[in-house]
C-alpha cells in the first residue's frame, strides 16, 4: 500500500492529532506559557491581610491563588510619606510574623510586581484599582491634584496645585491615634484649631464661662464634663455605690431563660426558668461597669476593702442559698480577683436567719475550700492552712441560681440533660452596704427631638429599672420602640432525659428545644417587659412601640419558610434564624397570642397599646449565590397553592428567572397582607382602647432595582397592607441604603407618601452600626439621614438601637458647645 492508498476520515485525522500534537508538541507549548508566567513580574491578586505597622499587606493572587506577602508603595518619600488603612471586618493576630493584621472590608484589587531575583522573594504592590467604576466623580481642576473620600467624593477632599491649597472637611475634624481595641486607650484629640489635654480641661471650661465662645469637638465633651471642677459640684438625687440593686447583671444557658428586675436600687428579683438538670444563672456585680457610656455609667471600683455586703432574700423553685454541699453542686457565691485568681466560697457561711453579710476585710478560704490560680489550676487549701482574698482588687462577684434537682454532670460538664421546665424567683432585698459610695449620677439632659429603638435580644441581661433612667438622661422621652427578639421572648421545652451537647451555640444544640405554641411568653420576659413598661412611663417615655417580626430561632421546623430544595431560609446571623411561613395556620394564632400577651402587661402599666408588624417577606437567600433561590415552598404553602388553584406551585431555584409566573407572586404577596390584617385585628379589637397598628418597611430589600429580583419586589411590596387605611402609620428605615451611601437612599423619603400617607403619619428609623470600628463613619451618615427625616417633617425619628449608643458613647441631639454650657448653668 503506498499513500496514494490511504483514505483520511476524521477519526483518523483526530488520532494522528492526538498522537502527533497532543503527546509531542503540548509539552513544548506548556513549557514556554509556564516559562512566560514565570517571567512576567506583574501579576493581579486581592489583599487578605493587611499589616499597619510593618507596612506589609498579604495577596492572593488570582491565578495561582498563592499568597504571597508584599511591601506597598508609597508615592512619596524622604521625609514625606503616605500611609492609609482600610476599614477592617475583623483584626486579628499573626503568630508567624508576631504582628497585628486587618482583614479588609472591602475586597482590594492590586497590581504585584515581583522585585525579587535569584536570592530573595520580594513583592511590591504598585497600586489598587476599583472592581467596579466610580460613579458621580467630581474631578479636580486641571493643573491640581485632589484625594477624596470615596463614596463621598463630593463632599469631603483635599485639593492642592496651580489653584493653591483647598479643602472641604466636617465641621471638626478628628483623628484617633491607636487602631486596634487594646490601644484604644491612647488617643489623641484634634479640632481645626488646636490640641487639647487633659490639664488644660478646667481652664477650657473657664474660658467657655467667660463668654470665649471655644470649638469644643465631639470626642473630648466628656473629658470637659468630667474633668471640671464645677461639674463635680453637681449632684443627681441618686448615686451609684457598690451593689445598687438595678446595677447587677444576669448571665445564663441559652437553654434557662433569666431577668433581673428591680423596684428600687435596694433591690432586685430574678425571674426565669430551668429546663435542664445543668442550668446556671448567674447573678453578676461587675466591678467595671457593663455600660461603658461615660454620661451614663458607674464606671470601675475595684477596691472593696472595708466594704460589707448585706441582703435579705427569698427564692422558690431554686436550690437556696443555704444548701451546704460544696461537692453536689457549684459554690453559690464566686469572687474574682483582678489578679487572675477565682475564690469560692458557699453561702452558707453568711447567712444568719435568712440574713447575709459578707465582709470583704474577712473573705477566707478555710482547710477543703478551692481556689483558681492565676494560671487556672484549681487548688484544694490543705490542712491547717487558709487562703485570704485580696478585697483591694475584685473584678466581679456572682452569685449562683440552679435548678433543685442541679445535676453538676461532671463526667460530661457541655452535656446538659432536659427535663421539665420550672419556672424560679430570687428576691434580694434591703440591699445595704457600707463603704461602697462609687460616684454621683449625672443630671438628666434635656429632651431632644429623637426617639429610641432597642431590641430585647440585645439587653435582656440588664435591668430595665436602670436602663430606662439611664436612658432619659441622655434625652430620649416620649417614644421607644421595642424589638422583642427572635430567640429570647418565647416559652419553649424540649423532650425529658433527652440530652443536648452545649460545648457550641449553634443549631444542633438549640433544634433540641423548639417554642411553645400555647404559652405564648416566657416568665423571665413577662417579668422583663412589665417593669421596662413601668420604667418607661416613670421616665417621659409613654408611647411604647411593641414590635414583633417573622424571625424565630426555634420555631417548629414546619412552620419555616423553604427553597424548592427543602433548604431552610436563613439570615446571616450565627445561629441562623428561621421565617415563619404566613401559609402555615399555626403561626397567625401563635403571632397573635404573642401580640395581645404583650400588649396587656404594657396596658395594665398605663400605656396605650401600640403594636408594629416587623419586616414581613418572602424570604430569599441573598447570600447562597450564584442563585439566591426564593423560599416559597414549605409544605404549608405548596399544599394551600395546591388547594386553591388544583395543581402545583411553580417552582423556581433562582430569584433571577424573569419569565415568572405574576399571579403566583401576587397570591403569594396576598399571604402576607392576611398575615398582617391578622395581627392587626388584636390590637383594633375591642379588648383596647384606641389602639394604634403601625408597620415596620425596609425598602434596600424590597424596592431596590439594583439588589432586589423582579419577583421578590412582586411578592414582598405589600402595597395593600402598607394603606393607609390599613395603618396607622408607616414606620419606614433604609439603613443599608444609608451606610453604603446609595444613591437609593433619597426614595425612603419619598416613599411613604407614594403609598399615600401623610407628614404625620410616618416616623423614620436611622441606623445602624453592628461593628464598633465603623462607628466613626456610619454615625455621621446615621445622624444625617435622621436630620433629613426631620426636615421632610416626619413625625417621629428614632435611632436604631441603643445598645449602640451606649457601646460606642453616642450623644445624639446636642450641640457639644450649649451642652457644656447648660450644664455648667
Amino acid at each position: 500500500m503506498n499513500s496514494q492508498d490511504i483514505t483520511v476520515t476524521e477519526g483518523r485525522a483526530k488520532k494522528a492529532v492526538d498522537s502527533i500534537v497532543t503527546e509531542l508538541a503540548m509539552p513544548k507549548v506548556d513549557d514556554k506559557v509556564k516559562t512566560a508566567v514565570e517571567n512576567d513580574r506583574t501579576r493581579t491578586g486581592t489583599i487578605t491581610k493587611f499589616y499597619p505597622y510593618i507596612d506589609r499587606a498579604e495577596v492572593q493572587l488570582d491565578k495561582t491563588k498563592e499568597k504571597v506577602l508584599c511591601r506597598i508603595l508609597h508615592r512619596f518619600g524622604g521625609e514625606l510619606i503616605d500611609f492609609f488603612t482600610p476599614l477592617a471586618e475583623r483584626v486579628d493576630f499573626d503568630e508567624k510574623l508576631g504582628e497585628k493584621y486587618i482583614v479588609p472590608r472591602v475586597r482590594q484589587n492590586v497590581l504585584v510586581l515581583k522585585i525579587h531575583d535569584d536570592d530573595s522573594k520580594e513583592n511590591l504592590i504598585l497600586g489598587s484599582f476599583p472592581k467596579d467604576d466610580i460613579i458621580e466623580i467630581n474631578p479636580a481642576s486641571p493643573g491640581n491634584a485632589k484625594l477624596a473620600a470615596i463614596g463621598v467624593t463630593n463632599d469631603y477632599y483635599i485639593k492642592f496645585g496651580i489653584d493653591g491649597l483647598s479643602y472641604k472637611l466636617p465641621k471638626k475634624s478628628s483623628t484617633e491615634v491607636g487602631y486596634f481595641e487594646d490601644e484604644m486607650q491612647t488617643i489623641e484629640h484634634y479640632t481645626t484649631d488646636e490640641t487639647y489635654s487633659k490639664d488644660e480641661v478646667d481652664e477650657k471650661i473657664k474660658e467657655s464661662q467667660n463668654g470665649n465662645n471655644t470649638d469644643i469637638d465631639d470626642k473630648i465633651y466628656t473629658e470637659l464634663l468630667e474633668a471640671s471642677e464645677d461639674y463635680k459640684q453637681m449632684s443627681y438625687e441618686n448615686k451609684y455605690f457598690l451593689f445598687r440593686g438595678d446595677c447587677w447583671t444576669i448571665n445564663n444557658n441559652f437553654e434557662s431563660s433569666a431577668a433581673i428586675t428591680s423596684e428600687t436600687t435596694d433591690d432586685f428579683t430574678v425571674t426565669g426558668t430551668f429546663r435542664t438538670k445543668q442550668d446556671l444563672v448567674g447573678i453578676y456585680w461587675n466591678s467595671e461597669d457593663l455600660i461603658t457610656h461615660p454620661y451614663i455609667s458607674y464606671g470601675k471600683r475595684t477596691d472593696y476593702r472595708n466594704v460589707t455586703l448585706e441582703f435579705d432574700y427569698t427564692m422558690t423553685g431554686c436550690k437556696d442559698f443555704s444548701y451546704n454541699n460544696l461537692e453536689n453542686h457549684p459554690v453559690s457565691v464566686t469572687i474574682a480577683g483582678g489578679n487572675g485568681e477565682t475564690y469560692y466560697f458557699n453561702m452558707f457561711n453568711f447567712i444568719n436567719n435568712g440574713h447575709v453579710t459578707i465582709p470583704f476585710n474577712n473573705l477566707v478560704i478555710t482547710a477543703g475550700g478551692q481556689y483558681r490560680n492565676a494560671a487556672g489550676e484549681l487548688i484544694t487549701v490543705g490542712n491547717n492552712q487558709t487562703k485570704q482574698v485580696d478585697a483591694s482588687d475584685i473584678k466581679f462577684i456572682m452569685l449562683v441560681l440552679i435548678p433543685e434537682n442541679y445535676d453538676p454532670n461532671t463526667a460530661h460538664p457541655t452535656e446538659y440533660q432536659i427535663m421539665e421546665n420550672v419556672d424560679f424567683t430570687c428576691e434580694v432585698t434591703n440591699i445595704e452596704v457600707s463603704n461602697g459610695a462609687i460616684c454621683e449620677e449625672h443630671i438628666p439632659l434635656e429632651p431632644h427631638k429623637y426617639r429610641i429603638c432597642e431590641g430585647y435580644d440585645d439587653f435582656y441581661n440588664l435591668n430595665p429599672h436602670r436602663v430606662c433612667k439611664e436612658m432619659r438622661k441622655l434625652g430620649y422621652t416620649e417614644w421607644c420602640d421595642l424589638y422583642i427578639g427572635a430567640s429570647h421572648f418565647y416559652e419553649k421545652s424540649g423532650t425529658v432525659d433527652d440530652t443536648i451537647d452545649a460545648s457550641a451555640f449553634n443549631h444542633t444544640r438549640t433544634e433540641k428545644m423548639v417554642l411553645n405554641k400555647n404559652v405564648p411568653l416566657n416568665k423571665a420576659f413577662i417579668a422583663w417587659l412589665d417593669c421596662y413598661s413601668r420604667e418607661l412611663l416613670a421616665n417621659d417615655c409613654p408611647n411604647l412601640v411593641v414590635s414583633v417580626s417573622m424571625e424565630n430561632l426555634q420555631c417548629p421546623q414546619s412552620w419555616r419558610q423553604k427553597d424548592c430544595n427543602g433548604n431552610y431560609a436563613l439570615t446571616g446571623w450565627v445561629p441562623s434564624t428561621f421565617f415563619y411561613s404566613p401559609c402555615n395556620s399555626e403561626v397567625a394564632p401563635y403571632m397573635q397570642s404573642v401580640s395581645e400577651a404583650c400588649l396587656d402587661i404594657v396596658v395594665a402599666n398605663g400605656m396605650q397599646p401600640i403594636l408594629q408588624m416587623g419586616e414581613a417577606w418572602w424570604w430569599w437567600n441573598e447570600n447562597d449565590r450564584p442563585n439566591q433561590p426564593p423560599c416559597f415552598y414549605d409544605l404549608a404553602t405548596r399544599n394551600k397553592y395546591y388547594n386553591e388553584f388544583g395543581k402545583n406551585i411553580p417552582e423556581y431555584s433562582t430569584s433571577w428567572d424573569v419569565n415568572y409566573d405574576a399571579d403566583m407572586m401576587f397570591w403569594l404577596n396576598k399571604q402576607l397582607c392576611e398575615y398582617s390584617d391578622s395581627l392587626r385585628a388584636v390590637v383594633k379589637s375591642d379588648r383596647y382602647s384606641k389602639g394604634l397598628y403601625m408597620a415596620l418597611f425596609f425598602p434596600p430589600s424590597v424596592t431596590d432595582v439594583d439588589r432586589v429580583p423582579a419577583m421578590m419586589q412582586d411578592a414582598n411590596y405589600l402595597k395593600d397592607a402598607y394603606h393607609p387605611d390599613k395603618l396607622d402609620v408607616l414606620q419606614i428605615e433604609d439603613y443599608d441604603w444609608v451606610i453604603w451611601e446609595s444613591p437609593h437612599h433619597k426614595e425612603a423619603y419619598n416613599i411613604g407618601q407614594d403609598l399615600g400617607f401623610p407628614e404625620d403619619r410616618l416616623h423614620y428609623f436611622g441606623g445602624f452600626v453592628q461593628y464598633p470600628e465603623d462607628a466613626r463613619i456610619y454615625w455621621r451618615l446615621i445622624k444625617q439621614s435622621m436630620d433629613d427625616a426631620i426636615a421632610k417633617k416626619f413625625k417621629e425619628v428614632y435611632v436604631w438601637a441603643g445598645s449602640q449608643v451606649r457601646r460606642d458613647h453616642k450623644m445624639i441631639g446636642y450641640d457639644k458647645y450649649e451642652l457644656v454650657q447648660n450644664l455648667l448653668k
